[in-house]
């Protein structure tokens, strides 16, 4: 969210992996003195015992998705470490999934993070590529919310 110019008070991490290294996670995270505190086959939640550290999300991805949004990156620096993020175009469409997937849980957050990117990044919702986009990963109620949200009419 920061690499698109939205600032947002958060308490963790997110980062992506393919399915096939979940195994390994555990012990990766375990050695720097994180604890795995929550998991489905999708994602998983991991806590530093030191309180000063964020949560670490992790993502689980067929090899083929994480592909195509590796694909499509920008290179973001934060302090002295260069991270690799998503596209804006993916970032929206992996919280337009969230939101279609797992609405009642995620809906408060993920529909203010996308009003956000695109408030703040001039993203024109009436374009047929957006409304492609919603349909794409969310669907047309979500994009008709998006519109609402965003000041351009349905709802």
């Amino acid at each position: 969210m920061n690499a698109y110019g939205v600032a947002r008070q958060t308490v963790d991490i997110d980062f992506a992996c393919e399915k096939r290294h979940l195994h390994h996670l555990d012990d990766i995270f375990n050695n720097h003195g994180y604890t795995r505190v929550y998991k489905t086959e999708l994602f998983a939640k991991y806590r530093s015992k030191d309180e000063g550290l964020l949560d670490i999300d992790m993502l689980f991805l067929s090899r083929e998705t994480l592909h195509a949004l590796q694909s499509d990156t920008r290179t973001v620096r934060i302090g002295a470490i260069d991270f690799t993020v998503p596209s804006l175009e993916n970032l929206i469409a992996m919280k337009l999934h969230a939101l279609k997937h797992n609405a009642a849980r995620r809906f408060t957050k993920d529909m203010a993070d996308i009003v956000a990117l695109v408030d703040t990044n001039d993203i024109p919702v009436h374009c047929d590529s957006f409304h492609k986009l919603c349909l794409k990963f969310g669907t047309e109620d979500l994009y008709k919310q998006l519109l609402h949200e965003t000041g351009g009419e349905s709802a």
